[in-house]
């Protein structure tokens, strides 16, 4: 006899959250680490001091939607310092 939580489907993997940029949206980087300007239908929104990683990040957030996660695996040297550097990227993502 089969039981309701033999039949239960268990999902192996977790929800992710996934970020992009819309369509029309332009970046615009100054030289280095310094500020970089997103351009879109409701206005500009200036970083004022943005990490190679952020740029990175920000560029491909513009070809569809990533992954934090994965957008930051193997570019950060150890977990303390890649937990730092996605609560940095959230911050700066959800002031959007």
């Amino acid at each position: 006899m089969e039981t309701s939580s033999s039949r239960r489907v268990t999902r192996p993997w977790r929800d992710t959250e996934l970020w992009s940029l819309r369509e029309d949206v332009s970046i615009e980087a100054e030289p280095g680490d310094g500020a970089v300007r997103l351009r879109g239908r409701w206005g500009d929104y200036t970083l004022p001091r943005t990490t190679s990683l952020t740029r990175m990040v920000l560029a491909r957030m513009s070809l569809g939607p990533i992954s934090l996660e994965n957008a930051i695996a193997g570019r950060v040297p150890d977990v303390a310092a890649a937990e730092a550097e996605l609560a940095a990227l959230r911050e700066v993502l959800q002031s959007l």
